[in-house]
């Protein structure tokens, strides 16, 4: 691709972002009632949490080798990785409904990647903002930041790890949505994919794990790597080095994979339709 077509590529793609971005704000202020009902929910439920957390340091001082501390750091990661990935998150569902009623058809035809468009048609920032900034800001205020030492190869690092994460968690829920163009369901496929990830890699730490266990859901089942292996590199408990070659060698597996099989989707599509 020559560098003039990159450029104009990109040029659509940044105007696809702003546009559907602005079309997701109208679209989530639009009821207020809502708009105070998920600011409490996600408040709430990170309070109790917190609480748990309280209670469950109140007669040890180490759990899986973290103090209360870097457990509520844990915390913190966990649900910032969270709300980035629900960004964009919905769009995974709502291919399933496209496929099923037949919307797909308009997209395909779309003059851009019919992928990219899916994936970012509909950027929840403002609904992101609105849950997350309260409790995010609830552990931040309760974590005491005197006790971490944290060095700037391992921190910045922390932050690469924890954005491949993302990634990879989204493709391989985008993946678990294909079954959908063959079987014509896939959501609780999906939905039990996303409980996973939430329960394997935002509950437990890294070091909670058996050695076993933590190849298994750092490779195959790559659900440790955007809180579990991020916030590890960040307090020095893993080396960085490894941990980012690591994940960045996982991510392109798994983007790869995610390649093949949405050409293999669309192809099944295809032939279904003519």
């Amino acid at each position: 691709m020559k560098l003039s077509e990159f450029k104009e590529n990109l040029k659509d793609k940044l105007i696809i972002i702003k546009a559907v971005s602005v079309y997701t704000f109208q679209q989530e202020t639009a009821y207020w009632v809502n708009t105070w009902a998920h600011v409490l929910s996600t408040f709430f439920y990170t309070l109790s949490m917190i609480l748990f957390i309280d209670v469950l340091y109140t007669n040890v001082n180490l759990v899986a080798g973290y103090s209360i501390n870097e457990m509520l750091l844990f915390l913190l990661v966990g649900q910032s990785t969270y709300y980035i990935s629900w960004l964009v998150y919905s769009n995974i569902s709502n291919l399933i409904t496209d496929v099923n009623n037949g919307n797909l058809d308009l997209i395909l035809v779309k003059p851009i990647s019919s992928l990219f468009y899916i994936l970012f048609r509909k950027i929840n920032v403002f609904g992101v903002l609105r849950d997350s900034l309260p409790p995010l800001l609830l552990i931040i205020l309760k974590i005491d930041w005197g006790v971490f030492s944290f060095t700037p190869a391992n921190l910045i690092s922390g932050i690469i790890i924890a954005l491949m994460g993302i990634v990879i968690s989204l493709t391989f829920h985008l993946i678990m949505s294909l079954p959908v163009f063959w079987i014509g369901e896939s959501s609780n496929i999906v939905e039990f994919s996303s409980h996973l990830e939430y329960n394997v890699g935002k509950i437990i730490p890294l070091e909670g794990y058996q050695q076993n266990y933590r190849f298994l859901f750092s490779s195959a089942i790559p659900f440790l790597i955007s809180t579990g292996i991020s916030t590890s590199v960040m307090l020095g408990k893993s080396n960085s080095i490894i941990m980012l070659v690591g994940s960045l060698t996982v991510m392109i597996l798994i983007l790869n994979m995610r390649k093949l099989a949405w050409n293999k989707a669309l192809k099944a599509y295809t032939s279904a339709s003519s």
